[in-house]
């Protein structure tokens, strides 16, 4: 049993401690969930039981044994591991090579190791491709590849964060059936999700927290859905807003009228690269119409998205695009031309850490940083005067102004990567928002949001909608698209299909 007493957790620039005072109980053979909105101080808790990083005060036992903090190695050799938002892999091994790098004390021919990987795939039933390189791998593959790097290490004490969120339907159930039979077998299982169906099903406790503190902590027996609701969501105006959530469908597929010119024109895109395969993609999408592109990234999803917003990169490799991208008839030829036709890109806040660059924003800067620098990429001004410029007035509250919409309570100048995955996607969206006047693309939408940032970014898509901007959503869940979109394709093997 592994049990948190009296921990707290301050960044440097927050405002206020990530954790008060958390008492948390981790016991074998029990499956506990954490639940809470976006930033209540779910990860941060589960960080510190894994060692990933140190708690400012309190303790963490073992069986009995105090340790004031748990360092990655303690925890490793506590049988402690961790599947966090964005799992980490070495580029250039295949699947079960990585799992076997550090693992030291023995030796292991290759054909040996590889066999224990696939007996580790048979016995979970979580299928990834063995001899696939780990940069190759969707975001669904390097989930379950992570969970099975856990196994196969010996872990008994698993603490996952949101692994469901980037899980199709049968792949979740499949995951759900392996935590049953691991928590039988006498595995200590720490889970978040956003999912309250999910944690009612799975958990044996809940773990309700908000603000960094643990409001309330029951056996699932004793807890109902309209309980948890109440206990993550106080104020009774989100709850009402909540339980309207699934009228956003009606909105989306409203009478659309006459079509209007279209804002965004793809023509026959083109990409025959084993990682990003696209033939012929076109497509055209209007003002005030939200379009939904669902698929998997072997089907060319992330290749499409990237090539539309003028990147050009696809897994990690720049990719040869063939045919035509155009906002308002002026062709797209890179993410610039992209960004000073009117186009703005948010990616998920959950995407994997080596995507921040792509989506526009960087972990290691500051808040601040985040939010002006397309405002100064616009500016004629050479660096030179980069620092006058955003020492200036007008530009402290141009920020200041989008993380209030945002609802973010941190300094400007703290680090970006002290947000929650949900907190960072809100401040994007808030930044995209200020600077789109033609185009937003938006990648995994809902990604780790809960339910109330669900609803509020559902609202906010439709608003620019509304306001005239052309809205395309790009998702590997199509039930993610359904309440937000008018139109909604298919990519299959690099074809776009008519969805409905």
């Amino acid at each position: 049993m592994i049990e948190v007493k009296g921990v707290c957790k301050i960044f440097p620039g927050a405002k206020k401690n990530a954790l008060n005072e958390v008492d948390f109980t981790l016991e074998d053979g029990a499956v506990h969930v954490v639940l809470g909105e976006n930033g209540a101080g779910k990860s941060t808790l589960m960080h510190i039981l894994a060692g990933f990083i140190q708690a400012s005060s309190g303790t963490v036992s073992c069986n009995g044994g105090n340790k004031k903090k748990l360092t990655s190695l303690s925890a490793r050799r506590l049988n402690i591991g961790m599947v966090s938002q964005r799992p980490s892999f070495c580029a250039g091994f295949k699947v079960w090579e990585d799992a076997f790098l550090g693992c030291g004390g023995f030796f292991y021919s290759a054909s040996r190791a590889r066999k224990m990987f696939a007996a580790h795939i048979d016995e979970s039933g979580l299928t990834v491709p063995l001899d696939a390189f780990t940069e190759e791998l969707s975001d669904g593959e390097r989930h379950k590849a992570a969970v099975l790097r856990l196994l196969l290490r010996g872990s008994r004490r698993l603490v996952f964060d949101e692994p469901s969120a980037v899980l199709n339907e049968q792949e979740s159930a499949l995951f759900a059936s392996l935590l049953k039979r691991l928590a039988v077998r006498g595995y200590a299982i720490a889970l978040i999700t956003h999912k309250i169906e999910e944690a009612l099903d799975l958990a044996s406790r809940i773990t309700v927290m908000r603000e960094g503190r643990v409001v309330e902590s029951r056996n699932v027996l004793d807890w109902s859905r309209k309980e948890l609701l109440q206990a993550m969501f106080p104020n009774p105006a989100v709850l009402s807003a909540i339980d309207g959530e699934a009228s956003f469908a009606s909105v989306a597929g409203g009478e659309a009228g006459e079509p209007e010119a279209p804002k965004m024109e793809v023509e026959n895109l083109c990409s025959f690269k084993k990682n990003a395969p696209l033939r012929g993609v076109s497509f055209k999408a209007y003002p005030g119409r939200t379009l939904g592109i669902f698929g998997l990234k072997a089907d060319g999803l992330e290749a499409l998205e990237t090539a539309v917003c003028g990147f050009g990169i696809a897994g990690g490799a720049a990719v040869d695009f063939h045919g035509k991208i155009t906002i308002e008839n002026r062709e797209i030829t890179d993410c610039f031309s992209f960004r000073r036709n009117g186009g703005a890109f948010l990616a998920s806040g959950g995407r994997r850490a080596q995507d921040y660059e792509i989506a526009g924003c960087a972990r290691n800067l500051s808040i601040y940083d985040n939010l002006i620098v397309h405002k100064f990429a616009s500016k004629k001004e050479t660096r030179f005067f980069y620092n006058f410029w955003t020492a200036s007035p007008q530009t402290v509250a141009f920020a200041s102004a989008i993380k209030e919409k945002a609802k973010i309570k941190a300094l400007l100048r703290s680090p970006l990567g002290t947000l929650s995955g949900g907190m960072i996607q809100r401040l994007m969206l808030e930044r995209e928002l200020e600077g789109a006047s033609s185009v937003l693309v938006v990648s995994q939408a809902l990604w780790g949001l809960d339910i109330k940032q669900r609803g509020v970014l559902i609202k906010k898509i439709h608003a620019a909608a509304a306001r005239g901007l052309c809205v395309i959503l790009f998702s590997t869940n199509e039930e993610e698209l359904t309440p937000v979109c008018d139109r909604i394709l298919r990519l299959k093997s690099g074809f776009l299909l008519e969805r409905r």
